[in-house]
């Protein structure tokens, strides 16, 4: 519903300046592709739960967070990994804020949470390493490393990624996504289904060729990284919402300026001599330096003959409306 009643227009300013001062201005509109209107939507709505991502956010770049909702128990006695923890302080706590409810006993292999009734195993998304009387457990972290992160850090920057594996590799309490059928039924480890798509947590190893891809646990939070390159290039096909990259890049620098104050979002960047030398005729706004980058927008125009002396700086102009 955001997406149908959002709508967004532009414009890009282009002022060439020669060596010997002359400036040459050149205004064209440009396209939020779609991509790039993905991400306005996502940073409008605020953070994003990383339980509810999925394989159609694969290859997008996203900030994390927060790991955790905050909220801690303490554990009562001296176990070890692998073993069950039980909750001795959960007053604050509804088993609705746990992650990935399962029920089972005996499980083996990482660390769980046990809740008081003894009928609940909830994983704690990761191994720990022995708990004692004074452990204290964020519930709900999310690791981030499992999907695409270098470091499971608050502010860290990544391409979310969720890697495809055999059906025969799944974990007890695990979440999953089926990529691919096979000769897998997964209504046998916890799926209501063994349709691509479906999403799940696994009550045991899996059997047979189908494919899954392990996604998200946990309460944790992400939102799209912020832009912070612009591209210029030589491609000519016009622009469309499909687009997701430059045809035919000259050179991408850094944001120089960036005002993002509702509704109109505007960038800045400055092409000097001997950057991007050649004959323009299209740009982009991107939130990487490299070819992983997601795209906000493309415009394409009547060719800029850039000069290796020349400088080009382009303003670029978003307009959101619902």
């Amino acid at each position: 519903m955001i997406k149908e009643s959002l709508k967004t227009k532009g414009k890009v300013k282009l002022i060439l300046t020669s060596e010997d001062g002359t400036v040459k201005t050149t205004m064209v509109k440009n396209t939020v592709v779609d991509i790039g209107l993905n991400h306005i939507i996502n940073r409008l709505a605020g953070d994003l739960l990383a339980k509810n991502m999925g394989s159609s956010y694969d290859g997008l770049n996203y900030q994390i967070q927060t790991i955790s909702d905050g909220t801690s128990v303490t554990v009562d006695g001296t176990q070890g990994a692998g073993s069950s923890i039980i909750v001795t302080d959960n007053t604050t706590l509804d088993s609705n804020e746990f992650p990935l409810l399962v029920s089972g006993t005996g499980i083996s292999g990482d660390t769980y949470v046990t809740s008081l009734t003894g009928t609940t195993i909830i994983n704690l998304s990761q191994a720990h390493s022995g708990v004692t009387d004074t452990d204290t457990i964020q519930v709900g972290e999310t690791i981030f490393t499992d999907v695409g992160a270098s470091a499971n850090t608050v502010g860290e920057t990544f391409a979310f990624d969720l890697p495809t594996v055999n059906a025969t590799t799944t974990q007890f309490g695990h979440r999953y996504e089926i990529v691919t059928t096979g000769t897998t039924d997964f209504t046998l480890i916890g799926s209501p289904n063994s349709t691509p798509g479906t999403r799940f947590t696994a009550t045991g190893v899996g059997v047979g060729t189908g494919t899954v891809k392990e996604v998200a646990a946990g309460t944790g939070t992400v939102r799209p990284k912020g832009m912070s390159h612009m591209g210029i290039g030589s491609g000519t096909t016009s622009q469309v919402a499909a687009d997701s990259d430059l045809e035919s890049q000259l050179a991408r620098v850094v944001l120089g300026t960036e005002n993002l104050s509702l509704p109109s979002l505007t960038y800045s960047a400055n092409f000097g001599p001997g950057v991007g030398t050649g004959a323009v005729t299209e740009a982009g706004i991107f939130n990487e330096a490299g070819s992983s980058a997601d795209m906000l927008c493309r415009t394409t125009f009547p060719v800029i003959n850039k000069g290796v002396s020349d400088a080009l700086e382009v303003q670029w102009i978003i307009t959101i409306t619902r």
